[in-house]
């Protein structure tokens, strides 16, 4: 009876240091995990053109030449 036990309690100990073991195990896994990440952003569309290039370019000087005149007079109120 006596060495029943022994033999009981002998499975129950390696039983238990197996399970330390696996769980000691399942702790450096998780240490030594690494995550990897990919995101990425929705292509842009490209919108179509309303109107012609030629309109474009005129409009785009416009724009430029009224952009470079605000800076020039800002420029010349800042030195006065």
């Amino acid at each position: 009876m006596i060495t029943q036990v022994a033999q009981l309690l002998g499975n129950f100990r390696e039983s238990i240091e197996r399970i330390d073991a696996q769980f000691k195990n399942l702790q450096t896994q998780v240490n030594y995990s690494t995550i990897y990440l990919k995101s990425e952003a929705p292509i842009a569309s490209i919108p179509e053109l309303d109107c012609p290039l030629n309109l474009q370019i005129k409009e785009t000087w416009e724009s430029s030449t009224y952009a470079a005149k605000n800076m020039m007079f800002r420029l010349l109120k800042t030195g006065i």
